[in-house]
């Protein structure tokens, strides 16, 4: 990929909760040399809205817009499965003070890295593992806007391999 892109996501819901849909546009540069702004990309997906609005009866539930920095469309060597999970217990940040309070950290398709010599513990100290923990830490909120508390065992209870269900709708 050249540039990185802008990717509009618009989710419409028909009249039962279950019949919706998504589209996704990849915004236009215009030219191929200079990236699109943020309020050039906030301006198309407006135009892009206001036109599909014109044209379906669906409601628009939702709309987001991404910052594309890379896609890679190769598939990854040998039987990866991203059913299959780590299940990280967190510490969260408990503003009431009555900790502790959890959070599960998903890990599709996880490295065996991360794993006890059992293949189903994961080794909370595994430092691949503390740093990603540290980096969610850091720069993101989870479960209702709280942050993972780093402070005790770097921020990991304990975890264990998982397998989600698979839906092939």
């Amino acid at each position: 990929m050249a540039n990185p892109l802008w990717m509009y996501k618009v989710t419409l819901q028909g009249s039962t909760p279950k019949n919706k849909t998504s589209l996704n546009f990849v915004l236009e540069y215009d030219d191929a040399t200079t990236p699109m702004t943020h309020t050039e990309a906030l301006g198309a997906a407006d135009q892009i809205r206001g036109a599909l609005a014109t044209v379906t009866d669906a409601f628009i539930a939702r709309e987001s817009l991404d910052f594309l920095i890379s896609a890679d469309n190769q598939l990854p060597a040998g039987n990866i499965d991203v059913m299959d999970e780590a299940a990280v217990i967190v510490y969260l940040n408990d503003p009431t003070g009555n900790l502790p309070k959890y959070h599960t950290v998903r890990i599709p398709a996880p490295d065996a890295s991360v794993f006890l010599a059992d293949g189903e513990t994961v080794d909370i100290g595994d430092a691949a593992l503390i740093q990603y923990v540290q980096q969610l830490s850091q720069h993101a909120f989870v479960s209702d806007n709280e942050q993972i508390n780093t402070t005790s065992q770097n921020g990991i209870a304990s975890g264990h391999k998982r397998s989600r269900a698979k839906s092939y709708r």
